[in-house]
C-alpha cells in the first residue's frame, strides 16, 4: 500500500469520528459480525441506529459514514459466506504499535459479544458447546491487559495467534448459528 492509499480501517475510523460518534472501528465491525452470526441477514437500521443516536439528523458526514458502513456490511456478509475464508476482523495494520492492535482486538471482541446479544442471543447455555467456549474466550480477550505488551517477536507472535483464533472462531460461530447460510467449508 502506498502512502496515498488509506486502509478500510482508517476510512471507517475517520468517518465515525467526523460523523460525531463515540464508536471505534473495531467495536463497530465486531458488533456487525455478532449481529450477522446471531441473525444471518439483518435490518441494518438495528445496527446503525444505535451508532448515530444523538447525532444531527440530515448531517452529510453522518450520511457518508452510513454509506461506508453499509458497504462494510455487504463486504462482511460476503466474506462470512465465502468458502475462501476471506473474512478478517477490522483491526489496525501491522504498522501500528502492538499495544494499539491488542486494545483494538479486545474492543472487537467486546463489540462481537454485544452484537450477539443485540441479535437475540440471550442464553449462552443453550448454544452449542464449541460456541460457548469461543464466547468465553472472547470475553477473556476483552479483559487482557495490553499495557504489559512490548514490541518483542514473542509478543507479536502471541498477538497474531490470538487474532487468527478470533478470525477462525467467528467463522465457526457463524457456521454453527447460521448453518443454512454458511458455506460448506473444507476443514
Amino acid at each position: 500500500m502506498n502512502q496515498n492509499e488509506i486502509s478500510l480501517y482508517e476510512q471507517v475510523q475517520d468517518s465515525l469520528l467526523r460523523a460525531g460518534t463515540d464508536a471505534l472501528a473495531p467495536e463497530v465491525h465486531g458488533s456487525l459480525c455478532g449481529l450477522l452470526c446471531a441473525q444471518g441477514n439483518l435490518d441494518t437500521k438495528r445496527w446503525l441506529d444505535p451508532l448515530f443516536d444523538g447525532t444531527e439528523k440530515g448531517n452529510l458526514l453522518v450520511s457518508e459514514c452510513k454509506k461506508l458502513l453499509l458497504q462494510l456490511y455487504q463486504d462482511t456478509l460476503v466474506a462470512l459466506n465465502s468458502d475462501e475464508l476471506t473474512f478478517v476482523c477490522m483491526l489496525p495494520g501491522e504498522e501500528e504499535l502492538l499495544q494499539e492492535r491488542a486494545e483494538a482486538l479486545g474492543l472487537w471482541c467486546q463489540g462481537f459479544l454485544y452484537g450477539l446479544a443485540l441479535g437475540g442471543v440471550q442464553s449462552v447455555e443453550k448454544l452449542p458447546e464449541q460456541v460457548r467456549e469461543i464466547l468465553l474466550d472472547f470475553s477473556e480477550i476483552t479483559k487482557v491487559g495490553h499495557q504489559d505488551l512490548g514490541e518483542s517477536d514473542e509478543d507479536e507472535d502471541a498477538f497474531m495467534e490470538v487474532s487468527e483464533f478470533v478470525r477462525i472462531s467467528v467463522l465457526l460461530v457463524y457456521d454453527e448459528l447460521q448453518p443454512s447460510k454458511a458455506p460448506h467449508r473444507v476443514q
